[in-house]
């Protein structure tokens, strides 16, 4: 797959955890450009989006905690997670 405009092409499709890795990627050979760390947030904020729009919808959780974890994030995807079931 050729990364140059992959990454923006599956941002468009609403494919964000895909488009959230190829920016990842993308910006290993271009760590300087502002657009693509710009871009890959937005994809973290657009999956946390859908939880909140449908808190029930179990593939957003998966999504959102997808994207903590390829962030290095595991300890904000395991508080997200207790936060949850706190609620229930």
């Amino acid at each position: 797959m050729d990364l140059i405009g992959s990454d923006t092409q599956e941002f468009s499709r609403g494919n964000f955890d895909c488009a959230k890795i190829l920016y990842t990627k993308t910006m290993e050979f271009c760590p300087v450009n502002h657009l693509l760390y710009g871009n890959r947030a937005l994809c973290l904020i657009l999956t946390q989006q859908a939880v909140v729009l449908k808190p029930n919808w179990p593939k957003g959780h998966y999504h959102f905690c997808k994207a903590l974890l390829s962030l290095g994030e595991g300890f904000l995807c395991f508080l997200f997670q207790m936060s949850l079931s706190l609620l229930e």
